[in-house]
């Protein structure tokens, strides 16, 4: 059995490594000149979808242009690595969605099941028995 103590000292050192691994992002001096051909990239309805024949980017506009139909967000690769362009960006502050009082808020519980395979097998049965 795992000692709580070090379950927690675990996870504090998975949290330091993610932190020290995680690579500085690009400035874009350095994708000056580069072709970045997406992977994947989300469409309009938040799916990840494969990104097939969709044109290279210039590497100056992956990081500074707006998104749009031209630079969806997702996955590009270039010639040595892999870049993201998110949705949400670092400076974002995201707030709890806040309903009008009017609008029922309806949590993720499902209504009571009614079991009907018995009376259905039983009907089954009595209209073969009839028949």
């Amino acid at each position: 059995m795992v000692e709580p103590a070090a379950l927690g000292l675990f996870v504090q050192m998975l949290e330091r490594l993610a932190i020290s691994a995680m690579p500085a992002a690009p400035e874009p001096e350095e994708l000056a000149g580069t072709i970045w051909q997406p992977i994947r990239v989300l469409d309009g309805f938040g799916a990840v979808v494969d990104a097939g024949t969709l044109p290279g980017v210039p590497g100056e506009a992956l990081l500074t242009a707006d998104l749009g139909p031209e630079l969806r967000p997702g996955l590009y690769q270039g010639e040595e690595r892999s870049l993201a362009r998110n949705v949400v960006t670092a400076d974002r502050v995201l707030q709890p969605a806040t309903w009008p009082d009017t609008v029922p808020v309806e949590g993720l519980t499902r209504p009571q099941e009614t079991p009907l395979a018995g009376w259905l097998l039983a009907l089954a049965i009595a209209l073969l028995l009839a028949d």
